[in-house]
Formats: C-alpha cells, structure tokens, sequence
C-alpha cells in the first residue's frame, strides 16, 4: 500500500529480521529502496537483496568481538558452551557464526545447548551446564531467555571464566539483573562513546545529546541504528 498508493519514494525497515525480511521481498519487488536498521539475519545482505541498504553487522559476525579478545586469552583446556533459541533462524546464524570463530581458536564448543520454552525450566539447564563444566558460555536467545540464563547462573553461583549473551548491551539488560549483570559480555552494534564519524549527518555525541534531553536515558544500539 505504502508503495502502489502512497508513492512513497523509500522505505525505512522495521525492526526484526523475520519482519526486515517480509518487507524487503516486497521493495525489492517494486525497485524500492528501502533502509534495513534492525534486522541483521545473514540472508539480508547484498547477495539477496539489490534494494536493501544495511546499517547492522550480520548475525554470524555477533561475536567476532568477543573472540578477537578471546585470542589473546584462551588456553587448551578451555571449553565453550553455546545455548541457542530453537527455531529461530537469527539464533540459529549468530549459534553458527560463533561455533565457526570458536573452532578456528581451536576451541571445539560440544553438541549445542537449548533454551528450555519456559524461563521456570532455566534452573534445570544451568545444572547440565555446571555438570558440564565449560569456563566459556555464550547465550543466544531471545532477551527474557538471556535474562533467565544469567539469573540462573548467579542464583547457581556456578563460576565461568567468561559469560557472554545477545541481550547484555541493553540498558533494561543491567536494570533487570542489577549485580548479576557485571561481568557479562555482549555484541553492540554501537556505542555512544565511539569517536567514529558519519559520512552523512551529525556525530554520535549530537544524537546522544538530543537524545538525552527528549527521553531522559541513554541511547541503546537500536535507537541508534534507527537514527542513522
């Protein structure tokens, strides 16, 4: 409708891959081009999509971070445990791309954890983990599967060298979890203190400004993504 009545001359994406990914079959369709902010599945880029222009780093490229540091720090008796969302295909690129940076460390992560469908299951999991014994965890889930995880590890107080989620650079992330938050790692698309500047438009200090003088809180990476 946006395109065939509106006439609108271009589109900004919704916030998802599964949704990004709907959209943008339709833009492409039409030869619109339409801005992807919030949906960072593999399958969005440039290969697929002629008319899709990419602000987020893709999905299997979440924690090429965390392994960058990891390089300098790991030893041989080190062992990873990745805990994946089942069914979901963004789970399931970020679940890959890690196992990939892991393995190339030579760090071999065992058969993949799943995140129970209820967070009341979470205790259950996180006593398979610490039977386990891995000194590495990364958790990709949805956000309440994130919080959960961490929650249950501290309740557990089962002691990792390294715990890295999805959802701990969201400010709501520390609020909810208040102690149990410090420490966690996690992929961010963006943060206010970077000294990057746009090509097009204000530096992050300006957005970070005006941001904090409209909603009276820092800005998280989404917001960012969209105002770029």
């Amino acid at each position: 409708r946006l395109i065939a009545h509106d006439r609108v001359d271009f589109l900004i994406g919704p916030y998802s891959s599964g949704l990004t990914r709907a959209a943008a079959e339709v833009a492409e369709a039409h030869g619109k081009v339409m801005w992807n902010h919030g949906g960072s599945s593999d399958d969005l880029m440039p290969q697929r999509f002629q008319w899709l222009v990419n602000l987020p780093t893709p999905a299997s490229r979440y924690f090429a971070g965390l392994f960058a540091c990891l390089a300098r720090h790991i030893s041989s008796d080190d062992r990873m445990a990745i805990v994946q969302r089942q069914r979901s295909p963004f789970a399931a690129e970020v679940a890959a791309g890690t196992r990939q940076q892991a393995e190339r460390l030579g760090l071999a992560p065992g058969p993949a954890w799943f995140y129970p469908e209820s967070p009341a299951e979470m205790p259950a999991l996180v006593h398979q983990l610490a039977a386990a014994q891995p000194s590495i965890i990364v958790g990709v889930g949805r956000y309440v599967d994130d919080v959960a995880l961490v929650r249950a590890l501290a309740d557990l107080q089962l002691d990792v060298d390294i715990l890295a989620v999805v959802a701990a650079p969201m400010q709501v992330f520390r609020e909810d979890l208040r102690e149990a938050a410090e420490g966690c790692i996690g992929p961010s698309q963006w943060e206010p203190e970077g000294q990057a500047l746009p090509d097009v438009g204000p530096p992050s200090s300006a957005f970070v400004e005006r941001y904090r003088r409209l909603f009276r809180e820092p800005p998280d990476y989404p917001a960012a993504q969209a105002y770029a």
